[in-house]
């Protein structure tokens, strides 16, 4: 994967995080699965951004650690 694809997904978890704010459909007294909409938002997102980073570190080049010396 290269550089630039390995920053847009890193960014789409750290932009919906800071988005939250401003999106009405998470800022309102409804709940989701019976906790507020924000909550839900925010567990959803650790949970992308777990898969984000799996994805560039399963994706991503490695170097070969076998002979450093």
């Amino acid at each position: 994967m290269t550089p630039p694809m390995r920053y847009a997904v890193a960014a789409v978890p750290a932009v919906a995080f800071f988005a939250t704010p401003f999106l009405p459909f998470v800022n309102t007294t409804r709940l989701w699965l019976g906790m507020p909409a924000a909550v839900v938002w925010g567990v959803l997102w650790t949970i992308g951004t777990t898969a984000a980073l799996g994805l560039i570190d399963c994706f991503g080049t490695h170097q070969d650690e076998g002979d450093a010396a």
